[in-house]
């Protein structure tokens, strides 16, 4: 009698097996994905919401140091539709008030660069201090400054770039001292400079002329504009392509009720990059809710929660 012979046993998946693991690896992957993107939003925003208190930190500093919180610089350009409002310094004449807060000795109004008609304090205006703005008041007033007290704003080079330039220097934050013109200073010349804040190369974004740099958040360097803006209380809108500290609604005269009016308001457009309509806070929309600002240690639309 022969006995049947018994048929061996599969070692894989069906492929009903496989249908439904994949159908549940799927549902996984559906609530796991937008957690982990979560999980790292959140871990980089942390980190933006930890640079802004350090930021804080260095400026409370620079005040005990001078008297004063660092203004905001924002010279009008002859097509800026808000010249003549806002900005608490737009002239050179406003800055030399507080430069000689700061070093009442100093003699930048006094000595010329090598062929030059014009003081060292107007080349210096001319060349980076008039092209400051919302996005680069900061890194000057915190980096930029030098140690020489004589010479705060050239640290007292005397020689000529090449070029036929009168050898004005750029604010810090492009590595070696150089000249506007992007010529390097000679060797062994050196300019020490008051720091405040270590603001990282990588994060540096150089503006067209090369006399500024604005920074930018450690993360997301393609979407959007992602750069740091110091604003004090007197400033414009974001709307129009100027700077305006937030407030929330007017007082009985009319007046915008500045948020932080005492101090002075850190901002940076979030993970979108855009600013939102700016101004009033009850009008950021959207686009300006995700934005992160000192007076909430946070997103913007966290100071409705409060």
């Amino acid at each position: 009698m022969t006995t049947p012979r018994r048929r061996k046993a599969s070692s894989g998946f069906t492929l009903t097996e496989l249908l439904v693991a994949i159908t549940v690896l799927a549902i996984l992957a559906g609530f796991l994905v937008p957690a982990l993107m979560g999980a790292l939003l959140s871990a980089r925003e942390s980190t933006v919401v930890f640079e802004m208190k350090q930021m804080e930190l260095a400026i409370e500093q620079f005040k005990n140091d001078h008297g004063f919180y660092p203004p905001t610089i924002d010279a009008p350009g002859p097509s800026d539709p808000a010249a003549g409002t806002g900005a608490a310094i737009q002239n050179l004449a406003q800055f030399q008030q507080y430069l000689n807060k700061i070093a009442p000795q100093n003699a930048e109004n006094a000595a010329s660069f090598p062929g030059s008609s014009n003081s060292r304090l107007v080349d210096w205006w001319i060349n980076v201090g008039s092209k400051l703005d919302e996005t680069t008041s900061l890194q000057f007033w915190l980096s930029g400054l030098c140690k020489n007290k004589q010479f705060p704003l050239t640290g007292g080079v005397n020689v000529d770039a090449t070029g036929g330039t009168t050898g004005v220097m750029t604010i810090c934050g492009f590595g070696a001292d150089q000249y506007s013109d992007g010529t390097p200073f000679p060797a062994g010349v050196v300019v020490q400079r008051e720091n405040y804040f270590e603001f990282k190369d990588k994060q540096l974004a150089a503006a067209a002329g090369g006399a500024t740099a604005s920074y930018q958040q450690a993360y997301g360097a393609t979407d959007g504009d992602l750069r740091f803006r110091y604003l004090d209380y007197k400033s414009f809108s974001f709307s129009d392509g100027s700077p305006r500290a937030y407030c929330d609604g007017v007082d009985s005269s009319g007046l915008p009720l500045y948020l932080n009016q005492k101090k002075y308001q850190l901002v940076t457009f979030g993970r979108d990059g855009l600013p939102g309509a700016g101004g009033d806070v009850s009008n950021s929309g959207a686009q300006g809710a995700d934005n992160i600002c000192n007076f909430v240690e946070g997103r913007l639309e966290k100071y409705f929660n409060q």
